[in-house]
């Protein structure tokens, strides 16, 4: 979590396509997703994910009106970056 919390401050972020997309469809504001970031905690073991070569980790936390929101994000090693994947 140091690591997402220094990325977030720095302004090290990056989120994919489908990360919007998601947002949209389930009304999630950049609020809540920093919210998530700054106050979340992972909510279940990473995944690796093959095709990328990479974890993926989950944290979770709940939104501004009290619903659990979770973050499934990747950290760059070599970039010390978070890619937001996706939420629900």
């Amino acid at each position: 979590m140091d690591i997402v919390k220094s990325c977030t401050t720095n302004g090290e972020m990056a989120w994919t396509p489908h990360f919007k997309i998601q947002m949209q469809k389930r009304n999630v504001l950049m609020s809540d997703v920093l919210n998530v970031l700054d106050n979340g905690r992972i909510s279940k073991p990473p995944e690796w994910n093959q095709d990328y070569e990479e974890y993926n980790y989950f944290i979770s936390e709940e939104d501004s009106e009290g619903m659990k929101l979770t973050l499934k994000i990747t950290i760059s090693k070599e970039k010390d970056m978070v890619t937001l994947v996706t939420v629900y």
